[in-house]
């Protein structure tokens, strides 16, 4: 099996390099590349500097938006990888940079298939979710990039994980990654 994550970084150099590390250990022979949705010099130098670190394909542009970001490096990986001779044992995992792997990535699927991939913590599942009083947490996400504060991430993440127990409806899945096999992946894109 060959193994490609891709990711879309906006403002969030702070978890990139974790996640990073955790696909390389979890992910045997893994090619990892990051498309930067530009939000300013700062950023995007942390995050280039990352990518050198850990010998993932970097591109860096204008923010169009988290879809248009995958759908850009999602084109840069089929183009790279078009004479793939094995495609439908070549996987692409795609997504938020955020959502990292929690044991060894093994696929054993028929090639007709296309893998389902679920969130566990402790035997539950946890797909990512954000409910009508995790959105109220917000804006201490947004001060925390604003001032590069690990602190406030962190206070984030507490009130975030916090409010998901709250009576709540459901408003938005996030964090979500996608995996697809070259040839499923050039048939849809």
């Amino acid at each position: 099996m060959n193994y490609i994550y891709l990711c879309v970084n906006y403002d969030s150099s702070l978890v990139l390099n974790e996640t990073l590390v955790e696909w390389k250990e979890k992910c045997n022979k893994v090619a990892l590349f990051v498309v930067d949705n530009y939000i300013n010099e700062t950023e995007k130098n942390k995050v280039e500097i990352i990518c050198d670190k850990h010998g993932a394909t970097f591109f860096s542009r204008a923010n169009l938006g988290y879809g248009a970001a995958l759908n850009f490096g999602l084109s840069k990986i089929l183009a790279e990888y078009s004479d793939v001779s094995n495609k439908k044992n070549t996987y692409v995992f795609f997504g938020n940079c955020d959502v990292k792997p929690v044991n060894e990535i093994k696929i054993d699927i028929p090639p007709n298939k296309i893998p389902m991939l679920n969130v566990y913590k402790k035997g539950v599942n946890c797909n990512p979710y954000m409910n009508s009083a995790q959105v109220l947490f917000i804006f201490l996400l947004c001060l925390a990039g604003k001032k590069k504060s690990k602190t406030l991430f962190l206070l984030w993440r507490i009130f975030y994980n916090f409010a998901r127990f709250f009576p709540a409806r459901v408003i938005a899945v996030h964090g979500s990654l996608f995996c697809l096999s070259i040839e499923d992946l050039k048939v849809i894109h």
